[in-house]
């Protein structure tokens, strides 16, 4: 059984991640409703991360205490690109028997070898490990992958368009942008050659560092915090490059390096319809926090809202105070009695203050906001294994519960302490070993194993069963 975990101040949990919008079904416990879901029945492969090291011990002061220090945030640095290094294309190809199994020599290969020195002077900026990845998969592989003849190929095309379609995952299209040459770019046959060998491994390297994005997401949590504790998703780059080099389903290859887990299927389903809804008409600040007597320039805007919704009631009782009023950047005393109306009909306490909760309550959250949130949801989701795994334990932590799915059916959800800014919950990814349980209260099938209460049926399958978290 696999256990997801999450903590407090930090977004939680990729899928939980998508839970805090605030609105239907984006919201805490609407969309991770919307999204919980079974997955494959079976136990998660692959070795996990080694257990976080032992927390530095301090002496106390006072009987011989010792104090504990919390993980810490890290200030988050990525890899600096490299420049690729093309010369070590240069030389004589291996023997044959050097190369990969699989490679068939074509009858490009040779003007490959030959366009080779038209990288002498190219700079191509990559990661260090796709950088490695570039030469030594051409070293042994010395052909064109997106290009036959004088022109890029379908395979080419159908890559482009993959890597085009990035925003629909969340990702941004310009971190894999490539210039396709055209037919009229070059002048001579020599700086055609040039252009298509330049195009050959610009596109390579792009389609690895989508690759990569796919299935491990653009940064690695755990350099963010010791918090983090996820266990590594390995891509073999060469073997990406191998794959393409030998299909014609580019498109099909690229796209399953994504989570192929309900829960980010749904999440690209709500950015798609996030994204072709209409922007909200009238924005308000969500962190206005003003008072009778103060004043704000936001302050209209919020009249202006609450105008456009006055029902016959409220409209007899506040409509001519909205209209001589609601131009006014100062909160009037006479306006506190519609700020309380709308607070009351919107099941908060009528205070009189205009809060985030009011603002929210009647101009709800921005369309650019709601869409950050479900791409940061897309990039967690992308951190954790692309099977869920079944059966599961799912900690919630905007709506503090944590549930057990077991094929994809809720079978127990208890409510679950959420650690504060300076006691967080960590994420991490892991099998349960053991469950301590001691219900507050006898149960009353105890003397019946078989008549046993549900919630004591689904502890003992919890017991039994492998983990994650």
């Amino acid at each position: 059984m696999k256990i997801l975990g999450n903590k407090k101040a930090v977004m939680p949990i990729a899928i939980a991640a998508a839970l805090a919008f605030g609105q239907q079904p984006a919201s805490a416990q609407g969309l991770f409703d919307m999204l919980f879901g079974g997955g494959i029945r079976h136990n998660p492969q692959g070795e996990f991360p080694p257990p976080p090291k032992p927390r530095k011990m301090q002496p106390g002061t006072g009987g011989g205490g010792a104090r504990i220090s919390s993980p810490t945030y890290n200030t988050y640095r990525a890899d600096k690109l490299v420049r690729v290094d093309f010369k070590s294309l240069l030389p004589a190809p291996q023997p044959a028997h050097a190369q990969d199994a699989a490679y068939v020599p074509s009858l490009t290969s040779t003007a490959f070898r030959d366009a080779v020195a038209g990288l002498g002077d190219y700079e191509l900026f990559a990661e260090p490990d796709i950088a490695k990845a570039l030469i030594a998969y051409y070293s042994a592989n010395p052909d064109f992958i997106w290009v036959t003849g004088d022109a890029s190929n379908n395979r080419a095309q159908d890559a482009v368009r993959v890597l085009g379609e990035a925003a629909s995952y969340g990702l941004t299209p310009a971190d894999y942008a490539v210039d396709v040459p055209t037919a009229t770019t070059a002048a001579t046959p020599e700086e055609r050659t040039k252009e298509l060998v330049r195009f050959e491994m610009a596109l390579s390297a792009r389609v690895l560092r989508y690759a990569h994005d796919a299935q491990s997401g653009r940064v690695d949590p755990n350099r963010m915090t010791g918090y983090y504790d996820f266990p590594a998703k390995p891509l073999d780059l060469e073997g990406v490059l191998k794959t393409l080099a030998h299909t014609q389903e580019v498109r099909t290859y690229l796209e399953s390096r994504h989570p192929q887990n309900p829960e980010y299927q749904a999440l690209r389903v709500e950015l798609e319809s996030l994204e072709a809804s209409e922007e909200n008409e009238i924005v308000v600040d969500p962190k206005l926090l003003l008072k009778p007597g103060e004043s704000s320039p936001e302050l209209p805007k919020l009249l202006t809202l609450i105008a456009r919704n006055l029902d016959d009631e409220m409209g007899g009782d506040y409509g001519e105070i909205l209209a001589r009023l609601g131009k006014s950047e100062v909160y009037d005393p006479e306006l506190v009695p519609v700020i309380k109306a709308v607070q009351q009909r919107a099941g908060m306490k009528g205070d009189g203050v205009v809060g985030p909760r009011t603002v929210a309550s009647l101009a709800g959250t921005s369309k650019a906001d709601k869409i950050e949130k479900v791409r940061v949801a897309l990039e967690e989701l992308r951190w954790l294994p692309s099977d869920l795994g079944s059966p599961r334990v799912f900690i919630n932590q905007p709506a503090f519960t944590a549930s057990y799915i077991d094929n994809g059916e809720e079978k127990l959800k208890t409510r679950a302490v959420i650690g504060k800014v300076t006691n967080q919950t960590a994420f991490f990814y892991n099998q349960i070993k053991q469950v301590d349980y001691h219900p507050i209260g006898a149960c009353r099938s105890r003397s019946s194993s078989t008549r046993c209460c549900p919630g004591c049926a689904a502890i003992r399958a919890i017991s039994t069963a492998p983990a994650m978290r």
